[in-house]
């Protein structure tokens, strides 16, 4: 029951537009000829729940589960799991540092990784925005990411898929997903694009 109300809660305050894409989301990774004494380096946006997130000092989330059940427990490979801000984890993967992250492939990570065959998962994203906007009657029109032109737009630095559907587009680039919520709430931005699992999550924080 209460997890209900919350929901309606949620619902009256802020717009879920009818735009949806599937990403899907795979494992992408640095190749290596031999067979590594080290434990498999996986790094992840420290702060992205519900997929990964730190805690105690220690990752957690649906990505560094499907992870250890796939490659540790199934196919005897020891993981090492770390998060850190978003653009410095890729980095590391780019210079050799890390061995894998999990994310959706866009052509600019192609270029330094091999790609998995396989989606780890596959997440719709979708259109959030402040009900209170004066813009929302439009938003609710929108179907496609060209659409989203005419309309100020807010997401995080780092956020591959957004950096490529959105290029070209009014964007305002904050450092975490956290300020995002508020800042949709003080009318600062008309939309937000998002992973629905990820911002749900963010939004129930408000």
């Amino acid at each position: 029951m209460k997890l209900r109300k919350f929901y309606q809660i949620l619902s009256s305050v802020f717009a879920t537009i009818r735009l949806q894409i599937f990403a899907p989301i795979l494992l992408l990774g640095v190749t290596s000829g031999t067979v590594a004494a080290e434990p498999m380096k996986i790094v992840y946006f420290q702060d992205y729940p519900p997929f990964s997130w730190s805690q105690n000092n220690q990752m957690q989330g649906i990505l560094i589960d499907v992870l250890d059940e796939a490659l540790k427990n199934r196919m005897d490979i020891e993981l090492s799991h770390k998060g850190l801000l978003w653009e410095p984890a890729q980095l590391l993967v780019k210079n050799g540092e890390a061995d894998a992250f999990v994310t959706v492939p866009t052509q600019k990570r192609r270029a330094y990784t091999q790609v998995s065959r396989e989606s780890v998962i596959e997440a719709k994203v979708k259109v959030f925005a402040w009900k209170g906007n004066p813009q929302i009657n439009a938003l609710a029109k929108v179907i496609s990411y060209a659409e989203l032109k005419p309309f100020k737009l807010v997401d995080y630095r780092g956020d591959g898929r957004a950096e490529r559907a959105l290029k070209g587009m009014n964007v305002h680039w904050l450092a975490s997903m956290d300020e995002i919520p508020p800042f949709l709430a003080l009318c600062k931005a008309d939309a937000w694009t998002q992973n629905v699992f990820v911002a749900e999550f963010f939004l129930r924080k408000l």
